[in-house]
């Protein structure tokens, strides 16, 4: 058995994923617990996780939820095939799965072969016919550049930001309520040309979580009436007149609303 690791590779965009909210809706928070615990044991196993003994029990323990709500979860993984099966017993449950990713987040020193992974991680068995016959030196470099400008032209447009049904998949997304992703989208097509850079998924991505740190942490504030603090009393309250303008994100009062342009007039002479 590997030795065991204290860490596990993560994609660092895994609440943009719209399945990660349709699994967490269905099962709750904690199906996230469940995923990260099942990757961990595929981190243990190079991604060959033996359901054997009382698997499922133990993964519930892990998780701290019922060992059917647990079933249900592995069993929307396989469908949704995040999860992999690698062998299957005579009744015709699972008896290994795998990640189907695991190779994605985990490269081996021999590429050509991890599609023939084994238990151990790598089919080592020898080939048994030269793979690729040899061809001219200057066309095989033709070739390579041929390969390498189509592998460019491919992540240029996967990266770039045109899709509009990835756009529009922002839009259905939960993490984003409250964002005008159109708005946003329109701000940073003008903003990254201007600085000379290249608006891409990711680069979009980030845009709107700085969007979403930026914008106010204050629900159903009132704007109808002005929010500028008077004396009341012994305490300082709302104005709570109609509102006229907004000034510096308040709202004020045709009263609050002249006394702050005095006041600005005073200040510049």
């Amino acid at each position: 058995m590997p030795p065991i690791k204290r860490y596990f590779h993560c994609s660092q965009e895994i609440l943009a994923d719209p399945e990660i909210w349709e699994m967490i809706n269905e099962f709750g928070d904690r199906f996230i617990l469940t995923w990260l615990q099942i990757l961990i044991y595929l981190e243990r196993t190079d991604n060959h996780w033996r359901l054997v003994g009382d698997w499922l029990a133990v993964l519930s323990r892990s998780v701290r939820q019922s060992s059917a709500k647990v079933r249900r979860q592995v069993g929307q993984l396989v469908a949704k095939e995040w999860l992999l099966v690698g062998e299957v017993a005579a009744d015709g449950s699972p008896l290994v799965l795998k990640g189907r990713n695991w190779l994605k987040y985990n490269k081996s020193r021999y590429p050509q072969k991890d599609s023939l992974q084994t238990a151990s991680g790598i089919d080592t068995s020898p080939l048994r016919s030269v793979p690729f016959p040899s061809v001219p030196k200057d066309k095989e470099e033709e070739k390579k550049g041929m390969q390498g400008e189509a592998r460019s032209v491919q992540k240029r447009s996967r990266a770039a930001v045109c899709d509009v049904e990835w756009v529009q998949s922002l839009k259905e997304n939960p993490v984003y309520t409250g964002i005008d992703i159109d708005l946003e989208h329109k701000k940073a097509s003008v903003w990254y040309p201007e600085h000379n850079r290249q608006l891409t998924r990711r680069a979009f991505v980030n845009w709107l979580i700085k969007a979403m740190s930026d914008k106010p942490m204050i629900a159903n504030k009132d704007t109808s009436t002005c929010q500028e603090r008077v004396q009341r009393g012994a305490f300082l309250k709302p104005c709570g007149e109609p509102s006229v303008v907004q000034i510096g994100g308040q709202p004020r009062c045709q009263t609050h609303k002249e006394a702050y342009e005095s006041r600005i007039s005073r200040t510049a002479t």
